[in-house]
């Protein structure tokens, strides 16, 4: 489960970002949980490349995005390794849910956010996410599921939007069975 605490520095709206806010407000803001598939990345590769569409990320991971600036819109989706895109960027991803009625950030109060991934079984992932209460779930199943994680993205699709995050919390919850053994 990731949760944390975040606020836009400077309202998100039509005066920030004028040339790309109507293409990137359904997806305005950008968590989630990714596997690096053991590549390391050591720098920041998304500031050099915003705005040019260049691969830069074979990592995979559940995405949930946010809409900004008059979008009603938080959904979840999985991120593909190899997609081609960068991490929670571009249309590499599989929608997996959405909800539209929720209201829209574009504001600079805090915000809370949630990501649980739960696993019911070999072939078979949940994922729920919540912005400020309101709250996406989806199912995701087969063999193209993501079951471990080693990375926390938190991110603006505008680069220059920043959010300050606060409070982030990573944990591992174990679902245990009526008999009290643990279930994997």
């Amino acid at each position: 489960m990731l949760s944390f605490d975040f606020r836009f520095v400077t309202k998100p709206s039509s005066s920030t970002t004028p040339n790309r806010l109507p293409d990137y407000r359904v997806g305005g803001l950008r968590f989630g949980l990714y596997n690096s598939a053991s590549t390391v990345v050591t720098t920041n590769i998304l500031a050099s490349l915003v705005g040019s569409y260049t691969p830069v990320e074979d990592d995979g991971g559940y995405l949930v995005s946010v809409g900004l600036a008059g979008i009603n819109s938080l959904e979840v989706s999985r991120d593909n390794f190899n997609s081609g895109d960068s991490i929670t960027g571009g249309n590499g991803g599989l929608s997996l849910s959405s909800n539209t009625f929720v209201p829209t950030i574009d504001d600079t109060v805090p915000h809370r956010a949630t990501l649980f991934v739960q696993l019911i079984n070999s072939q078979t992932v949940r994922i729920n996410a919540t912005i400020d209460g309101y709250f996406v779930s989806a199912t995701d199943s087969g063999p193209g599921i993501i079951t471990s994680f080693d990375q926390v993205v938190v991110r603006s699709a505008f680069s220059d939007l920043d959010i300050n995050i606060d409070n982030v919390w990573i944990r591992r919850i174990v679902i245990l069975g009526t008999f009290g053994k643990e279930k994997k």
